[in-house]
């Protein structure tokens, strides 16, 4: 099922091509064999149709219950996730006599305005102005994965023989995915929905009068399944330096919940590799 589906949706949003977010907004994030946990974009260049393309991902796991009370508190900006990934230090009831010191851990962050406690799974936290992606090495732990080759950043289930993580970058963005069916085996054990920060934005240098006609400016909400929504955001740069910037942003918030657990079968073993591929033929017969 996609994110957002196009019932409702103004056609506007999607009648300059170069401005259209359809492929972030009507994805169905569990089709494929892959999940992007997080990506981040290199670099601000514009491209031959003089498009700048920009994304920012982010994920993090919180109870179920806790989403409903997030999910008014997600809007058109990541300032409810800042916190996410950074280790904290603070003092409580500073000019209290009950004042004490508490440290947050960067695997624990508050959602901004809220009670909910979040855990990043895929992040990128600012160190000296770069921001690297990161993974929350405890999805690696529970599955037993090393990494080939060392360095890399890739994880493979040694017992299965197949790649879960991968780390890449493809022109000029970075990202990190996630096998669909090893996510969801470890959103049932920790029993916790994944949340996702999707962002991205698209800049065109000296938009056409055509151009200009057919986007129409200000916000748009869409909703979609399980909470999701986004907010579209158009308007044109007004600096007094250039007035020929046509901007469109996306803020896309979505979770994906735990399958439920079977106690019963909490432990039972998956199929490994089916012998009878690696079979090879002798004239007396298959050996394996």
């Amino acid at each position: 099922m996609p994110i957002i589906t196009r019932d409702g949706a103004p056609p506007h949003l999607f009648a300059v091509p170069e401005l259209d977010f359809s492929a972030d907004l009507f994805a169905e994030p569990l089709k494929d064999h892959w999940f992007r946990l997080a990506a981040i974009t290199r670099g601000n260049d514009a491209d031959a149709r003089g498009i700048r393309d920009v994304t920012e991902r982010q994920s993090f796991l919180v109870e179920p219950a806790a989403f409903e009370t997030i999910e008014e508190k997600l809007g058109a900006s990541t300032s409810p996730i800042s916190g996410m990934g950074h280790p904290q230090e603070s003092i409580i009831n500073l000019h209290a006599a009950d004042q004490h010191y508490v440290y947050e851990p960067f695997h624990q962050f508050n959602v901004e305005f809220t009670d909910a406690l979040g855990e990043p799974i895929g992040f990128f936290p600012e160190s000296e102005g770069e921001r690297d992606v990161m993974l929350n090495p405890d999805l690696a732990l529970y599955f037993r994965l090393v990494e080939r080759p060392y360095g890399s950043s890739n994880w493979w289930d040694p017992a299965r023989s197949v790649e879960v993580i991968r780390q890449e970058v493809v022109g000029n963005l970075e990202f990190v995915d996630v096998r669909v069916d090893y996510l969801l085996k470890y959103l049932r054990a920790r029993q916790r929905s994944l949340v996702v920060g999707h962002y991205r934005h698209f800049h065109q240098l000296a938009p056409t009068q055509a151009v200009r006609d057919a986007v129409e400016k200000g916000q748009v909400l869409l909703r979609g399944v399980d909470g999701a929504k986004a907010f579209v955001t158009t308007y044109e740069n007004k600096s007094g330096i250039r007035d020929d910037l046509l901007i469109r942003r996306l803020h896309l918030w979505f979770q994906v919940l735990p399958p439920q657990l079977e106690i019963a079968t909490m432990f039972d073993e998956e199929a490994g590799l089916d012998l009878s591929t690696f079979t090879l033929p002798t004239r007396h017969g298959d050996v394996a």
